[in-house]
């Protein structure tokens, strides 16, 4: 009851009649304005390992290429990004939370590939940009300016994104973005294929096309941004209507659908984000979510530290499985010519929510990121 309080709270405040801000960006996603030719980049080459020594030390690389160009009274934005293939006892492939990074482009088999990630058309429209065709509902719900980046900032999934919230992956949709002003929020509508890319059986373009597919509907979510003194705050609600089977009735099947906050802010001098969210039980394992990060720029070098808690359902038949804790902390070193290196060290209890797995309960990662940002 009082995780549903906190969420309602965040809410409502969102319903306050203040300044807001536009959109953030992340991998993938274009700027509102942008109005000149623009290309945006990089590489990274995370290495990692793990204490238990149950999985494979492994050394992956990943590639993103963004461009976006003006075409007629809009804007048309290309997104390329490549992946190598994961081991398949490799760190990444056992502990998925591990690594946001790699395994974002692969095919149906798990090989890593270069793929168009985005395709999508912006018009101006009234108070804002509608967007339409090939795109990241991540790009544009659940932002934060801490924690949001796997290239540069966190590198687990617990601070990428909001863990509770059944997002597709690249999918086609559309989306309309309401921009801020001095006596309303700003507004962000996303409607789109329950199924990305990502989440078809062979990962093709042609299953991505067939919306109709058996066990495919819609996902359809709505957020509200402001800023409130020195917070932005993101809050809004989701529905996933594609086949989702209950927990604890096999073969019956509904709906999934939440709510989620989240909070950024400003501590001295350094930046923090807090994270809530809640999904259906009956259908989701992750049923609550709640993460806290921080974040220090101290001239060369930028420093975070996160701690997140993900709730099984009280549905799950099998009882071996268990909440899920993740923390992690890094620091980003700038190098010569547009080169980064980012040491991290995350610990995570209960993989998967499953205590009882090949893996040890509780273990320690450690990660090296090498970026060169174009």
């Amino acid at each position: 009851m009082t995780k549903f309080f906190m969420l309602a709270v965040a809410l409502l405040l969102c319903i306050s009649n203040v300044s807001a801000h536009e959109v953030e960006t992340r991998h993938g996603v274009i700027k509102n304005g942008v109005e000149e030719p623009s290309i945006e980049g990089g590489f990274t080459i995370p290495f990692q390992t793990e204490s238990s020594r149950d999985t494979q030390s492994e050394i992956s690389a990943s590639f993103d290429l963004l461009s976006t160009l003006p075409f007629g009274t809009g804007k048309l934005s290309i997104y390329v990004e490549g992946n190598t293939t994961p081991r398949r006892n490799g760190v990444s492939s056992v502990l998925a939370e591990t690594n946001g990074d790699t395994g974002s482009a692969l095919n149906g088999n798990g090989d890593g590939r270069l793929q168009v990630s985005g395709l999508h058309y912006a018009w101006p429209v009234s108070f804002g940009y509608l967007y339409i065709g090939l795109i990241n509902p991540t790009g544009f719900l659940d932002s934060s300016e801490v924690a949001n980046d796997e290239t540069r900032q966190f590198i687990g999934t617990s601070f990428i994104n909001n863990p509770s919230i059944d997002f597709p992956d690249y999918t086609l949709g559309v989306a309309w973005h309401v921009n801020d002003n001095l006596v309303q929020p700003g507004l962000v509508m996303f409607f789109s294929s329950s199924n990305g890319l990502g989440d078809n059986p062979d990962a093709s373009y042609s299953e991505l096309i067939d919306v109709g597919d058996s066990g495919k509907s819609v996902f359809a979510a709505a957020e509200l941004y402001l800023l409130w003194r020195e917070l932005s705050i993101r809050s809004g609600g989701w529905i996933n209507t594609a086949d989702h089977e209950r927990l604890n009735r096999p073969g019956s099947y509904t709906s999934n659908y939440g709510i989620y906050t989240s909070i950024d802010g400003k501590t001295g001098g350094g930046q923090w984000n807090l994270r809530l969210g809640i999904a259906n039980e009956d259908v989701y394992e992750a049923d609550s979510f709640v993460a806290t990060t921080l974040e220090y720029n101290l001239k060369h070098i930028v420093s975070g530290v996160g701690i997140a808690h993900t709730w099984v359902s009280s549905q799950v038949p099998n009882k071996e499985l268990h909440d899920m804790t993740h923390a992690e902390i890094y620091a980003r070193f700038s190098l010569p010519y547009r080169y980064e290196v980012t040491p991290s060290l995350q610990w995570l209890h209960n993989s998967g929510f499953n205590a009882s797995s090949s893996v040890d309960e509780s273990i320690w990662i450690g990660t090296v990121r090498l970026t060169w940002v174009l």
